[in-house]
């Protein structure tokens, strides 16, 4: 079920971001002008960004530092998505301040980019808890069955035990009859 839910909430991502691609680069209303103001997109797109990397990438960075499974192929594709990030605002903002108009072929490949490496930084940190939860699982597992284990042993000490101190019993008891059959009988 969990993965199902991953899988939908990546589709409804893509979908909103190219939803919001098409209402602020290309959708243009009756009068020729964008569906959704450049002002508007910038916020939404920068906004949704922001919210998309720190549930994403952030929360991944601070999971793996507290397992200590920070690797230099993480950090990597973290600073990617540090520049992904900077790169998408430092574009929005030139939108927004009207520098470059949204028929610039630049900043669309640039919202493109910047998305997709936002998205898949995002992918990648679902994947990571996802590895992470199943190694939680097995160690707890293994720790269930050394639980078992160690609970088994000491049952079976204790039987030993039990059974050790039957037969000495048995033996003080089968020498006592010995003996005192032994004077029963006058020898």
């Amino acid at each position: 079920m969990k993965k199902l839910t991953d899988t939908l909430t990546v589709l409804l991502l893509a979908a909103a971001f190219g939803m919001a691609y098409y209402t602020g680069f290309v959708g243009e209303l009756a009068n020729g002008k964008p569906m959704l103001g450049a002002d508007v997109f910038a916020i939404i797109s920068m906004l949704g960004m922001l919210v998309l990397f720190i549930i994403g990438p952030v929360s991944a960075l601070v999971s793996r530092a507290k397992n200590n499974l920070i690797t230099t192929g993480f950090i990597v594709f973290f600073c990617a998505q540090v520049l992904a990030l900077v790169a998408l605002c430092t574009a929005m903002i030139m939108l927004w301040t009207n520098m470059f108009d949204t028929d610039s072929s630049g900043i669309r490949a640039i919202y493109i980019i910047c998305t997709v490496i936002g998205i898949a930084g995002f992918v990648d940190a679902l994947l990571f808890s996802d590895c992470l939860a199943a190694r939680d699982a097995a160690l707890e597992g293994d720790a269930e069955a050394e639980d078992d284990a160690e609970d088994y042993e000491e049952e079976a000490e204790e039987e030993y035990e039990e059974e050790t101190e039957e037969e000495s019993e048995e033996e003080d008891n089968s020498e006592n009859n010995a003996d005192s059959g032994n004077m029963f009988l006058g020898f």
